[in-house]
């Protein structure tokens, strides 16, 4: 009898926690709206994906005085084509959420940027 209650209880418990996994992903597919929405926050994931990658080949090349020039390089060439990509997209955002994100973005590139000729 106590055996039964257990496997209704686990039952129970994995039941709920799809339900709870199909309710959060559904939320997170729809959060981000339009296309154009889901374009920007590809874009900050790349950007901060590109400027995670610098900081660790720098921090390698400095440190173990190993040649990272190549991924030095693909990282600027990543984050310029994030730039171009982010100005093209920036007309064909309505929302003004959206407009602030890309303006954020937009920041984050210049802080970057900047971060480098100092």
């Amino acid at each position: 009898m106590k055996m039964k209650k257990v496997i209704i209880v686990i039952i129970c418990f994995a039941v709920g926690l799809i339900a709870f996994n199909y309710f959060v992903k559904m939320k997170g597919a729809s959060s981000a709206g339009s296309p154009e929405e889901k374009e920007l926050v590809r874009l900050t994931d790349d950007f901060n994906s590109a400027r995670k990658r610098f900081k660790e080949s720098s921090g390698a090349a400095a440190l173990g005085g190993t040649d990272m020039s190549d991924e030095i390089d693909k990282a600027f060439s990543e984050i310029a084509r994030i730039e171009s990509a982010l100005n093209s997209l920036k007309w064909r955002l309505t929302t003004e959420s959206a407009k602030m994100k890309a303006e954020r973005l937009q920041n984050n590139i210049d802080v970057f940027k900047k971060s480098l000729t100092r």
